[in-house]
């Protein structure tokens, strides 16, 4: 059960993320309740003790959101373990005070610390499910917490016989609450391991096509330089010689082309990372895009007001645009038309963010192409996979470009409806120092 491999460890990294984000709706109302309640019993009781409670809570709390942070930023055992003792802290803070408060004896008081121990139960059926160890953690503080109230409440019978009920009613209570617990937790595990393998499958299909095209295109290329080599032995004349060796090294250079896109595609291309202003960069790359779509095609570029400069490398940046301005070229019908508009972007901290938290400008590339058809868009980043001729096109354009945005530690999407044309929609991270914003901000 107790299972925190490294896999583990980056689903841990999502859930805390979610859970302990300012933006997270499960952790406002836990904190709104506890606020709530403990002013509602100083007001109505002169409780003052719920003060001091809600003080420590909200203290762990951000105690919480502080460590589950650092461990994001570097998920670690060790790290973990330190959140793992903050969060079990905060069950023994919440069901010490639900203790405290049921031996008051005012009914009012008693119905809240039931309520706690309840709405703690309901809670360790949310996301953080998803991790081995806070699940074990919620059902031992849980058990434990049901078992010392109905120690409590066993008082109140007048029979033996009452007191076994009421032992028995609490412990299949309990039972069910454990079976509810972890088949939820089996559920959401058994999901993950599908994912995963699922994932892999795809991993060794794009690897069969991947393998497929680097020797399809490298045959190619070496057959040139081969039968070119081969010929220079025999025809005499120099001028012959040199349109053969000419050939040659621009069959080289294609190979050299490929390889730099393979490394591109597996982000192993060392970056030359700076920072970007893209108002002029826009001013440079305009003239490139427009010789790119040709006379029958035109170019807008939208700046939103106070744009952020990004950090990545601005050679890649270039060729990754241009691959996916000769894409919307080739998708004409007619007059063409590309819309290049950029924006600041701030990503959040929700669950199935598909950006790490933190500024980014996007930059939307829309086309009014043919578009992509609904068989094939889920193609279009394979490696070598092509809807142009083999000689046009090498099949790894938006390969690259995917690759690249990612190395860079941002992300590229794409949407696309047949007959409405295509959006590709560039994130990339901004210059923080710049932009100087909270990673818990929404979009």
């Amino acid at each position: 059960m107790l299972d925190l491999s490294q896999a583990r460890l980056r689903d841990a990294s999502q859930v805390l993320t979610a859970t302990n984000s300012l933006g997270s709706a499960e952790l406002i109302s836990r904190v709104a309740i506890v606020v709530l309640v403990s002013l509602l019993l100083v007001v109505s009781h002169g409780f003052v003790e719920a003060i001091y409670f809600s003080s420590a809570y909200l203290i762990t709390v951000a105690l919480g959101i502080a460590v589950s942070r650092w461990f994001v930023a570097a998920p670690s055992y060790q790290r973990f373990a330190v959140y793992f003792c903050i969060d079990a802290f905060r069950y023994a803070l919440l069901f010490s005070f639900a203790a405290y408060l049921y031996s008051v004896g005012d009914i009012a008081f008693v119905i809240i610390s039931l309520a706690i121990v309840v709405g703690a139960a309901m809670n360790a059926l949310t996301t953080r499910n998803n991790v081995d160890v806070l699940t074990t953690l919620d059902a031992v503080a849980i058990t434990l917490a049901f078992l010392w109230f109905t120690a409590q409440i066993v008082d109140v019978a007048q029979t033996n016989a009452q007191g076994v009920v009421i032992w028995i009613v609490s412990l299949a209570i309990c039972t069910y609450f454990n079976a509810c617990l972890y088949e939820h937790h089996k559920f959401l595990a058994q999901r993950l391991d599908d994912e995963q393998l699922d994932f892999e499958a795809k991993q060794l299909q794009s690897v069969g096509r991947l393998t497929a095209g680097i020797a399809h295109d490298f045959n190619n290329i070496l057959t040139a330089v081969m039968g070119n080599l081969e010929l220079i032995t025999v025809v005499k004349t120099p001028k012959e010689k040199d349109e053969l060796a000419q050939e040659a090294r621009d069959a080289a250079h294609r190979a050299s082309i490929v390889t730099s896109q393979l490394l591109a595609f597996s982000r192993q291309l060392p970056l030359k990372t700076q920072k970007i202003n893209l108002q002029e960069f826009f001013a440079g790359f305009s003239q490139t895009a427009k010789d790119v779509l040709g006379n029958d095609a035109n170019l807008d570029i939208v700046f939103h007001d106070g744009l952020w400069d990004i950090q990545a490398d601005e050679d890649r940046l270039t060729a990754a645009l241009i691959h996916i301005v000769e894409n919307a070229r080739d998708a004409f019908e007619g007059t063409g038309r590309l819309e290049i508009e950029l924006r600041n972007r701030v990503a959040n901290t929700q669950l199935g963010s598909r950006l790490t938290p933190g500024p980014y400008v996007e930059m939307k590339l829309r086309d009014n192409g043919v578009g992509i058809p609904r068989d094939v868009i889920g193609k279009v980043f394979d490696p070598f996979f092509s809807t142009k001729k083999p000689a046009s096109a090498s099949g790894l354009g938006l390969s690259m470009a995917k690759g690249f945005v990612a190395q860079s530690g941002g992300r590229l999407e794409l949407e696309s409806t047949p007959g409405d044309g295509t959006t590709v929609i560039l994130n990339l991270p901004a210059d923080i120092a710049q932009a100087n914003v909270l990673p818990d901000t929404k979009a």
